[in-house]
């Protein structure tokens, strides 16, 4: 059995998760901690979550401190490619305030964070550190994922729509009840998970279930390494 988790890691006081076995609906939980989620995720075969992991030009020599992941997905998404936040070092979310790490940030070259990459920091942090030690965590992007399964079923672009308004929440779910993930129980938010956290963790689970399977893609398709932890940096869909 392919058993996988999707994770949406948006809220800043919970992690939503939506696991998959062998491809179908299996669950949707809510966690407060990471430590948590994996331990609940012991004996997955993947985890793929929304959020940056490592840097293929930490100290900007190449492309000015961007990742050639976000390079690509940009590019991938076309006009819609600024839904892609620029992801600069790590070194500038270990700092304490926003305006600390813009001028880290103006220093080293590279691009400053978006105030809300700069507001999920712990949530970045606490994910790379885990990925260091557990290989099963990949790096994924909603929107470049609902790109893909756009393709996959023959309609191509990114999706119309953007945020969590009415329109882009039917888009996004619309396309999940094709894929057979159309998360039902999450309409209206389960304790505290919204239905767009849910529908994002669900196709980040898509993707993981991909990567299991060895059908995934990567953005770049070739990706360099991180410097510091020797990880391929690599958005999977």
């Amino acid at each position: 059995m392919t058993r996988v988790l999707g994770v949406d890691a948006r809220q800043p006081d919970a992690w939503v998760a939506v696991e998959l076995q062998d491809g179908s609906l299996a669950a949707i939980r809510r966690f407060d901690q990471l430590d948590e989620l994996l331990d609940a995720a012991e004996g997955a075969d993947t985890i793929a979550v929304d959020v940056p992991i490592g840097h293929d030009d930490p100290e900007g020599n190449q492309r000015d401190g961007r990742r050639r992941a976000d390079v690509a997905a940009r590019e991938a998404l076309g006009e819609a490619g600024e839904r892609v936040f620029w992801t600069p070092p790590l070194a500038v979310f270990e700092v304490d305030s926003y305006e600390q790490a813009c001028r880290i940030a103006e220093e080293q070259g590279c691009p400053q964070p978006a105030e809300p990459m700069f507001a999920g920091r712990q949530r970045l942090l606490a994910v790379n550190e885990a990925a260091g030690d557990d290989h099963r965590i990949v790096e994924m992007h909603p929107e470049v994922s609902y790109l893909a399964l756009n393709d996959a079923r023959g309609e191509g672009g990114p999706l119309e729509t953007y945020g969590r308004g009415a329109r882009a929440t039917y888009e996004r779910l619309t396309l999940l009840a094709e894929a057979g993930l159309r998360p039902t129980r999450s309409l209206g938010g389960v304790g505290r998970m919204s239905p767009r956290d849910v529908l994002d963790a669900s196709i980040a689970a898509w993707s993981a279930h991909r990567v299991a399977e060895g059908e995934a893609g990567r953005l770049p398709e070739v990706p360099d390494e991180d410097p510091q932890t020797g990880r391929p940096v690599a958005i999977h869909v």
